[in-house]
């Protein structure tokens, strides 16, 4: 009776005879990246003067298997683990390193009609294609500083707006903070004056917040209590308009209790329909001239 193989050796050998003949399909797309195995070698001693131990041990592992296409070597991960005694995962680091610093080139392969994914080819670099390779990444790695310039550039212009417009509501807030406390101690003052002014009906004493300028125009047409409710609505609308100067106060103002004098004026004679509310039309009148003298102007500037 003739001998057979057992079934189980049969299919290591099976599988075994199957990856050679795959193995030697993928190298065959391979042609030798070396003149001679002696160049190789010399090329791989003038790397090794500048590898670490175990790099040095790894790149030889991949000039030993590179002889039958020269340069070109086809092993697992876990072979050269195996081989070197050392884990799988520093054989991958230790392959990208090599690969990232140009003194090898991993090449992957696809297989079957699929065309899947096919083992790992390694390729040991000519010293010229090591010199382009790195002066690749050179210019890769001051690509990448140039942008990482740039966008640390542009989070500080925007860090730097943030802290302006940060320090410009600090100093807003502190100075409502100021105009409501003088307007506070001042209330106080003016409730004196008020008070001397019911005792003394025949005499009339300026509200001490109101400017001159601003009391001389209104004194004929309103009384202190209307003049100052209108200064204390004057300056609402031109502090929440980011207008501080006492001069444009007084300009504003004088303008708006003119021009409601002569609406009321116009009214009295009936050339014009009677004012529901003084307050509600002097606000307006504020409104439209700080719009149009100060507002606009001040975007423009």
């Amino acid at each position: 009776m003739p001998w057979k193989r057992p079934a189980c050796t049969l299919f290591s050998f099976l599988k075994s005879k199957k990856g050679m003949i795959e193995m030697t399909y993928i190298m065959n797309d391979f042609e030798n990246n070396f003149e001679t195995i002696i160049a190789m070698d010399r090329t791989v001693e003038r790397y090794n003067r500048h590898l670490k131990k175990t790099e040095y041990r790894i790149l030889n592992v991949l000039k030993q298997h590179s002889l039958k296409v020269i340069g070109y070597s086809h092993l697992k991960l876990q072979t050269i683990a195996d081989y070197l005694e050392i884990s799988k995962k520093t054989v991958y680091r230790v392959l990208k390193n090599l690969d990232e610093q140009g003194y090898i080139t991993k090449i992957h392969t696809v297989s079957g009609k699929r065309k899947n994914n096919g083992a790992n080819v390694y390729r040991i670099n000519t010293y010229t294609q090591y010199e382009i390779l790195k002066e690749k990444n050179v210019h890769a790695k001051m690509s990448t500083l140039n942008q990482m310039i740039k966008t640390g550039k542009a989070l500080s212009q925007q860090a730097l707006q943030h802290v302006r417009a940060k320090k410009e509501t600090i100093y807003f807030l502190n100075l409502l903070n100021i105009f409501l406390s003088n307007r506070k101690r001042l209330n106080k003052k003016h409730s004196k004056v008020l008070f001397h002014n019911i005792k003394h009906s025949n005499i009339r004493i300026k509200p001490m917040e109101v400017p001159d300028e601003i009391y001389q125009v209104a004194k004929p047409f309103f009384s202190d209590e209307e003049i100052m409710a209108f200064y204390k609505v004057m300056l609402k609308e031109t502090i929440g308009n980011n207008i501080y100067s006492t001069e444009a106060h007084i300009e504003i103002m004088n303008y708006a209790i003119q021009s409601l004098v002569k609406t009321k004026k116009k009214v009295y004679h009936g050339q014009k329909a009677e004012i529901k509310s003084d307050r509600a039309y002097y606000i307006g009148i504020l409104r439209e001239y700080i719009a149009q003298d100060f507002y606009v102007y001040n975007a423009v500037i």
